[in-house]
């Protein structure tokens, strides 16, 4: 499977590029993916926007994706939850921050090889 990982914030992610930041989990240590293995390029868009963006009135900056096994390779889970439709968790983020920004950065080089 497919998953995206929303950047409704400016400086997680350029034209060409993905940074770490875009996949550090939140204080709960969860990150929110969506699956969109049967979206075109075009729904991946309106959907980034529909369901990420405009909720919290913000500007959808584009997106990256990731296969389930780049997270595995990083000894993560995703965990999908479909609330809303598509909406999955990633967890078993490392209790030390170090190592949490570790498993970010090795997200970001497998979302900027795709």
């Amino acid at each position: 499977m497919k998953f995206a990982r929303f950047a409704d914030e400016s400086g997680k992610i350029t034209k060409d590029y993905v940074k770490p930041k875009l996949f550090e989990p939140d204080s709960k240590n969860i990150l929110s993916v969506f699956n969109v293995s049967n979206f075109d390029d075009l729904k991946k868009c309106k959907f980034g926007y529909s369901s990420v963006a405009k909720p919290k009135k913000r500007k959808l900056y584009g997106w990256a994706e990731l296969e389930e096994a780049d997270f595995k390779n990083t000894d993560l889970r995703v965990d999908q939850d479909d609330n809303p439709q598509g909406h999955a968790n990633v967890t078993g983020w490392s209790a030390r921050q170090q190592e949490r920004k570790n498993q970010a950065q090795l997200l970001a080089m497998a979302a900027n090889k795709a």
